[in-house]
């Protein structure tokens, strides 16, 4: 930023010499033209120079100012930030390079974590939860990135994105992501569902899928993001489940990719005091950073597989929350 208050100040400033430059040659050609005398016409290039000197001058001062302003805060910054170095470290908030590679071999691959989020307690081995950049610096928070923590470590959501391939293979749960926050205004100011009774599909079961899109749009002010082929439902598992399963879930399909000819769907639910969320690609593959493809099970098909999908997730929720 002072570098670019120097150049443009520079560039300010060449500027005024050029309309100066260009003033004064307009100025001698009008003297030419009109036989203006030559006492008259040096004292008013004179006085022209004076301005347009004092115009340069007061333009170098002002961006000298800045730029010394500017570079004053940066050190004020960088200063602030060694002062506080090691609390960020501390917090997880800033790592270096060394640390980032102490933090994947902070616990065994197999020890198994206790997160805390809200009332709730999740179990999860370590090499599920290294890769996941929010969870994995708050493990390292939780002991300073001392050693691999033994007492419970508190979060504020769950985030796996995406989760372990395990999890995708084992439980035939391919999930781009899956989120559990807690979100107290929403569990104490539930949502009323939408609801279509007319477009109801109902299982053997007891479990039913209702068509809610026309009400999705009509709550939602029908956003022009949403293409026509858009699909909202709800999805009620059977109440004789358990009490979990007996909360409705909200789940929304985008349009089409025409390349791939699958789309991507997400659902939402109530999870006691948290707020549940995950998505799902359709697709086989997924692709890694690294330009690897793991190939994995199928998402569910619609609107047939929303429901024993949704079964697996909750499944796999209740299962995590079992201590080891």
């Amino acid at each position: 930023m002072v570098l670019n208050a120097l150049v443009f100040g520079i560039f300010h400033v060449a500027i005024l010499v050029i309309v100066g430059v260009v003033l004064w040659r307009v100025f001698l050609a009008l003297c030419r033209k009109y036989a203006i005398g030559r006492n008259i016409g040096i004292a008013v290039a004179v006085l022209g120079s004076l301005l347009l000197s004092g115009l340069v001058f007061r333009t170098m001062v002002q961006y000298t100012l800045l730029a010394v302003e500017l570079l004053r805060q940066r050190q004020e910054g960088d200063a602030s930030f060694q002062a506080h170095r090691e609390e960020f470290r501390e917090k997880g908030l800033y790592l270096s390079l060394e640390d980032l590679e102490k933090l994947q071999e902070l616990c065994p691959p197999d020890r198994i974590i206790e997160l805390r989020v809200g009332a709730k307690s999740f179990y999860l081995p370590w090499r599920w939860i290294r890769g996941q950049h929010t969870l994995a610096r708050s493990v390292w928070a939780s002991t300073s990135g001392a050693a691999c923590p033994v007492d419970p470590v508190q979060s504020d959501q769950l985030f796996l994105f995406p989760p372990d391939p395990e999890i995708a293979r084992e439980r035939d749960l391919n999930l781009f992501f899956i989120k559990l926050r807690l979100d107290e205004w929403s569990s104490g100011h539930p949502r009323v569902p939408l609801s279509n009774p007319a477009s109801r599909i109902t299982y053997s079961d007891g479990s039913y899928l209702e068509d809610v899109t026309d009400a999705w749009r009509a709550r939602n002010n029908n956003p022009l993001y949403v293409k026509d082929d858009f699909r909202a439902y709800l999805l009620q598992q059977a109440a004789a489940v358990d009490r979990t399963h007996a909360t409705p879930i909200e789940m929304t399909c985008t349009t089409l990719d025409a390349k791939t000819e699958t789309r991507s769907c997400s659902a939402h639910f109530q999870y006691d005091d948290l707020t549940a969320e995950y998505t799902y690609y359709p697709k086989r593959s997924r692709r890694t950073s690294l330009d690897e493809i793991l190939h994995l099970p199928d998402g569910p098909i619609e609107t047939d597989g929303f429901l024993p999908f949704d079964a697996r997730v909750r499944k796999w929720i209740d299962d995590i929350q079992k201590k080891p």
